[in-house]
């Protein structure tokens, strides 16, 4: 039979409890990262949705012919609530660049738009997207609309 002894109280030992708080302090700072490193990807994310949206922006308005697709580099963008049209500002985060060059289609260009954080001071900060589009030569003449024999234009379709 194994003695024990009366006037040994029950509880952790001294190296119990270091080993304990160790165990918590290096839980906790493991978790500190995780949330930074959470945050930070967080932001990345936001910064790169922001750019892919202001791209798109200009790309339809270049679509719609309110941009001409000349090329352009680190022009100042500002995104205005009203007609959701762009304008040129000082001092705005977000610049973009157009570029252009004849597609391997006659009669189409490829129309590259890319738009980056202005100022960025890290990586992490260097929030860029490019979106490139394939679009008829706005420098070629529309087509004639064929006319009748009596000089009105034909109707090109019909009712379903």
């Amino acid at each position: 039979m194994l003695a024990t002894n009366p006037n040994r109280k029950q509880g952790f030992t001294l190296i119990e409890v270091i080993l304990a708080l160790t165990i918590l302090a290096v839980s906790l700072t493991l978790l500190g990262q995780l949330v930074g490193l959470g945050f930070q990807n967080a932001q990345q994310a936001q910064g790169l949705t922001e750019a892919q949206m202001i791209a798109e922006t200009i790309m339809e308005e270049i679509a719609l012919g309110l941009i001409p697709p000349d090329p352009v580099t680190d022009m100042n963008v500002t995104m205005t609530s009203d007609l959701s049209t762009l304008t040129v500002e000082q001092d705005t985060p977000w610049v973009y660049s157009i570029n252009w060059e004849p597609a391997p289609v006659d009669g189409l260009i490829m129309v590259a738009v890319q738009v980056r954080r202005a100022g960025a001071q890290s990586t992490a900060e260097n929030d860029s997207f490019q979106i490139v589009r394939w679009m008829r030569d706005p420098e070629l003449a529309l087509e004639e609309i064929p006319e009748s024999s009596d000089g009105a234009p034909l109707e090109v379709g019909g009712a379903i």
